[in-house]
């Protein structure tokens, strides 16, 4: 009967979180990050509730927490252990994100247009007691074709561009990076046009719904056309990107 009675014990055991109005939630803690906290729970499912709620919170499991201080614990939480408001991420998934978008447009009528074009992008974003840096890839392809009065077609747009790009965050916004982009352009009768640089950015939001960030620096740019030899020079470079996540399933972005 004792047997009994402690394995029922252990397996109704779980994470709970107190919130400063008294009410209590159990379930398991699954991440922390912008300020929000992830739980999932039995009876109310995936919960996400601000941390500037909760009062404390204790954990069955060994989870990974950064302080804003930026030292990491890794260790099973006991209620009051943990001071909720100097938590910066937990449980953060170091994996590979990001997204393909395809788009086109055919005009038929008074005109005879076709375009076509598809974008990529893949990140990696590493915080924790060895790294605190991000890895960005991407790419895109364009192609456009329209048909005049005489019934030609011309080719209007066919250009494609590949990206990786490196940044290091010296404190929690501002961080440094590390940029190199190949250029294609037959339409413009450019054969390649390579470009490498370095500068700063400030990483105004970063949030699991929303992200904001601006940058500033130089760039070695070697170009080489078709029609018109090659050419190289020193250029600045200002850049910015957000994005907004509206729901689960679906982000809108911009980037210049």
């Amino acid at each position: 009967m004792v047997a009994v009675i402690v394995s029922a014990a252990a397996w109704t055991r779980a994470d709970e979180v107190i919130f400063k109005n008294g009410d209590k939630l159990s379930g398991t803690i699954t991440s922390a990050d912008g300020g929000k906290l992830k739980i999932k729970s039995k009876i109310a499912g995936d919960v996400t509730v601000d941390l500037s709620d909760v009062q404390t919170f204790s954990t069955d499991q060994e989870v990974q927490i950064k302080m804003k201080d930026n030292t990491v614990v890794r260790k099973t939480v006991a209620k009051d252990e943990i001071a909720v408001d100097q938590i910066k991420r937990l449980n953060q998934k170091q994996t590979w994100t990001g997204s393909v978008v395809a788009n086109g447009m055919l005009a038929r009528g008074n005109t005879h247009t076709t375009q076509l074009g598809v974008a990529a992008d893949a990140t990696l974003r590493r915080d924790d007691e060895w790294h605190d840096d991000r890895f960005s890839l991407s790419g895109a392809y364009n192609f456009g074709k329209q048909r005049d009065a005489a019934g030609i077609d011309t080719t209007s747009a066919d250009n494609w561009f590949a990206q990786a790009k490196y940044d290091k965050f010296f404190t929690e916004k501002f961080y440094g990076y590390g940029v190199i982009r190949y250029d294609h352009d037959r339409i413009a009768f450019l054969n390649y046009r390579l470009s490498l640089g370095v500068g700063v950015g400030y990483q105004w939001v970063e949030k699991p719904d929303f992200n904001l960030s601006t940058e500033a620096g130089v760039s070695y740019v070697y170009e080489d056309y078709s029609n018109d030899g090659n050419s190289d020079r020193v250029a600045l470079r200002l850049a910015y990107h957000v994005d907004k996540k509206l729901n689960e399933d679906v982000k809108v972005f911009h980037n210049l």
